[in-house]
């Protein structure tokens, strides 16, 4: 795998959880949150309250200098600051993932040369690797719809479903 490490928002840790599959984000040597999003999902008891004290979990507080960069982020994107966090953390460390569902994230990420990840994203990484069978890929993707929050159409994950087939004959 090319990328070890990676920036997480909320959303996968959140909906990882919800699926009972949170050691997904092992894929990663080292996932960062920023202070923000940690206390997000502490403060709030979010699922993935536990989880997010694991490895490869690692919380970090935002320079002043990074800091500065997620409020032009957030000023020039109408992001929140939480939001615009995690891009500073990624873009101004030169982390070249971000793992998010958050479909504004997404393209904010995209625009500033960072690629975003999702929680689907995650789980066909874990199947590359072999640390993910098939089966149990097709059992998470179909619970991303029946078990967690992350808004995502049955369409989206059929056609995920056929694609990781189609790489499975190969």
């Amino acid at each position: 795998m090319a990328n070890k490490t990676g920036v997480s928002d909320t959303g996968p840790i959140i909906h990882l959880s919800e699926i009972n599959h949170f050691r997904s984000f092992r894929v990663f040597q080292k996932v960062f949150v920023t202070y923000e999003t940690y206390m997000e999902v502490k403060s709030k008891k979010l699922p993935g309250y536990n989880e997010i004290d694991s490895k490869p979990i690692i919380p970090v507080h935002l320079t002043e200098q990074e800091r500065i960069v997620a409020e032009g982020i957030s000023l020039e994107y109408n992001l929140k600051i939480n939001d615009a966090t995690v891009i500073a953390l990624s873009k101004c460390r030169s982390i070249p993932v971000l793992l998010t569902d958050d479909l504004d994230v997404r393209e904010c990420a995209k625009h500033v040369g960072i690629k975003p990840v999702g929680s689907i994203g995650i789980l066909l990484r874990a199947y590359r690797e072999n640390k993910l069978s098939y089966e149990k890929l097709m059992h998470y993707l179909d619970s991303l719809i029946t078990d967690s929050s992350l808004f995502i159409t049955p369409r989206l994950i059929k056609r995920v479903k056929k694609e990781v087939k189609r790489y499975r004959k190969k």
